[in-house]
């Protein structure tokens, strides 16, 4: 990292991790669709169901990415919070999910 790079905005860097993550697994599920848009119940149900088998992978993906990411600057305290702050509550989690696949439908 640059000395420009010194301040790390770990909420950010997180997010586009666990979309990257989550796309992974989205493109394999929309395959299935002609135009690769997924009706949104079918999404909802994608998105619950990743978050509730894929939730440990995830938080195993975020740490090591970050880790990658952030070498030296890699702080376990902060990532930790995070990860308790960004699972606490599962129905928000998943709706930002669904909006995030939205936008991307467009």
């Amino acid at each position: 990292m640059s000395s420009n790079d010194e301040h790390v905005n770990l909420p950010d860097l997180v997010k586009q991790i666990t979309i990257h993550y989550i796309e992974f697994y989205y493109k394999k599920f929309a395959d299935k669709y002609l135009d690769k848009k997924v009706p949104l119940e079918d999404l909802r149900t994608f998105v619950a169901e990743m978050y509730d088998t894929k939730q440990l992978d995830l938080k195993k993906y975020i740490r090591s990415s970050l880790k990658d990411n952030l070498q030296d600057k890699y702080s376990t305290t902060a990532t930790e919070n995070l990860l308790l702050e960004m699972f606490a509550d599962p129905t928000y989690a998943k709706e930002r999910v669904v909006q995030e696949i939205l936008s991307k439908q467009k």
